[in-house]
């Protein structure tokens, strides 16, 4: 990271850090009078006091990246400019919230959300706010904001009788106490809002504004009075709910808080394509209540996400049936007790083969060493390696070898969940789009002389998402690793939708569709001789 003073403020302290992120991306935060969390777009916004389409067109511009290959079309602007006028919504319902939850009337919910184990500070940084689920929202913005009224109404922000989203599904009934509700921040502004229930005999205990319910990010750094708390980048912590996800954040550890949200690629392609990029970086860890739903749900997380995501068991003290993040900080937990429990979980696959080593019957564990050597085609070639070694040393029934074949079937029928697929014409890494083409090595020519190694080129098919074929190319096996082939054969139709540092994704999705049909020729040549 890079510290210095920030250039929006008169700054003394040294308040401003950038965070390096990697494949060249990076973050900028301010903690002093700013206390702003911006990326590059959002810090050129910020710099020269344009919007977002001016700050685009201008980074594009310095650093010549033609528009169309960030889909920047005439509907994608339009669709951004309406989530900006949502955020500017929801972030100005979170700042009455959050403002309303420290009044002295509203004392019983600011103690509520401190009784959970958090400082002041902390529930100041992270913006929890209080709804009495009435019209105090509608009465705000028709003061302050009239021309917001219109699409906070659209959205089921405020609705048709003036009261707000918390007495959806009378709400103001089931918790006369109020709410206490959470903003869902993405680089300082609000894109989602949930609520919880203060009255605690109720089970009807959430709300969330309509549309697709979203995760709860507490992923970023915080500013803590004078201090900061920074958060480690090597690993993401899944949990149930804000207060969990809150706990996780308060140990140093950056955590999802899932909040009902989807977990499978038809329903959430985006949230399970981030996913996969967050477990190419790190652990991810899989944290949910300590119970029997909170461990249905973890499974199915990590039937998701693939059999190396790691499984957290919250600890219960006795007489406790259940257990999270949340609790644990209640109880006392502290950060190294937090990341010895992390550093000793055990992978979802682990737990597979010692769940299939304890049983007795014979037809169960047959149906699991199944299900595992499905699991084990999974991963890549040198941890598939190491766990086909593992299940033969772990009492199964099953050798070595017998256990290899099985694995190997499965990798030959196709059976491994390829990360690698075509989506909307486009080639896909974890539902992530690669460029706007599908191509193909049609065939591969290897030419050998006799005397020097022997020289590869592939004939490469191609077509562009609109359907239009691209001219067969030959290029070199040598050209090929870099991805500037593209260009060169084909013009400005083909480009990449992803950074250089991902270019090696792009060679693996065009190789890896390719190799079932793909043939290879081979052409002997000497030189002299016809």
């Amino acid at each position: 990271n890079w510290t210095g003073r920030c250039p929006f403020h008169d700054d003394s302290t040294a308040s401003f850090t950038v965070y390096l992120g990697r494949d060249g991306d990076w973050r900028c935060h301010c903690f002093g009078a700013c206390d702003f969390d911006d990326d590059a777009i959002g810090f050129v916004m910020r710099r020269d006091r344009i919007e977002f389409v001016e700050a685009v067109k201008r980074l594009a511009e310095q650093y010549h990246i033609e528009l169309k290959s960030l889909n920047w079309t005439p509907e994608s602007i339009k669709e951004h400019k309406a989530q900006v006028e949502r955020s500017e919504v929801l972030t100005r319902a979170a700042r009455f919230y959050a403002a309303r939850l420290w009044v002295p009337e509203n004392k019983a919910a600011a103690c509520y959300a401190t009784g959970r184990g958090f400082s002041e500070e902390h529930v100041h940084a992270v913006m929890w706010g209080y709804s009495k689920a009435d019209d105090a929202l509608l009465k705000a913005i028709t003061r302050d904001a009239p021309e917001m009224l219109p699409l906070a109404r659209e959205m089921g922000l405020i609705r048709a009788d003036g009261k707000d989203f918390c007495a959806n599904a009378v709400g103001d009934e089931v918790s006369p106490d109020g709410w206490i509700v959470y903003p869902h921040m993405r680089n300082g502004k609000c894109v989602y809002l949930s609520a919880r229930a203060l009255n605690k005999a109720t089970k009807d205990k959430s709300r969330n504004i309509p549309g697709s319910r979203q995760a709860y990010r507490a992923d970023t750094d915080l500013k803590l009075g004078d201090t900061a708390l920074r958060l480690r980048d090597d690993a993401l912590v899944l949990v149930e709910g804000p207060a969990d996800a809150e706990s996780v954040r308060a140990w140093g550890w950056p955590a999802w808080a899932m909040c009902g949200s989807p977990i499978d690629y038809d329903s959430n392609p985006q949230m399970m394509a981030a996913l996969r990029q967050k477990q190419e970086h790190g652990n991810v860890y899989v944290a949910m209540s300590h119970d029997n739903a909170g461990r249905r749900f973890s499974d199915k997380i990590a039937q998701a996400l693939g059999p190396l995501t790691r499984i957290v068991l919250w600890p219960r003290k006795d007489g406790e049936k259940k257990s999270d993040a949340n609790q644990c900080l209640q109880n006392g937990y502290a950060a190294e007790d937090v990341t010895e429990l992390f550093d000793t979980s055990a992978t979802y696959l682990d737990e597979r083969i010692e769940a299939v080593a304890a049983m007795r019957d014979v037809r169960r564990r047959a149906d699991g060493i199944d299900e595992i050597a499905g699991l084990v085609a999974q991963l890549g070639e040198t941890e598939r390696k190491v766990y086909i070694g593992n299940v033969a040393d772990a009492g199964l029934g099953v050798s070595r070898r017998e256990f290899e074949k099985m694995v190997n079937e499965r990798l030959k029928a196709g059976k491994n969940n390829s990360p690698i697929e075509v989506l909307g014409g486009q080639l896909a890494f974890f539902g992530e789009p690669l460029c706007n083409f599908v191509a193909k090595v049609a065939s591969e020519l290897i030419i050998d002389d006799g005397s020097n190694a022997p020289r590869i080129e592939y004939h490469i098919t191609g077509k562009l998402a609109s359907g239009k074929n691209l001219p067969s190319i030959d290029v070199a096996a040598e050209d090929f690793d870099g991805m500037k082939w593209i260009g060169k054969q084909w013009g400005a139709r083909a480009y990449s939708l992803v950074g250089n540092g991902k270019a090696h994704l792009m060679k693996r999705a065009i190789l890896e569709s390719s190799l079932a049909d793909m043939k290879t020729d081979r052409v002997h040549t000497f030189t002299g001789f016809y």
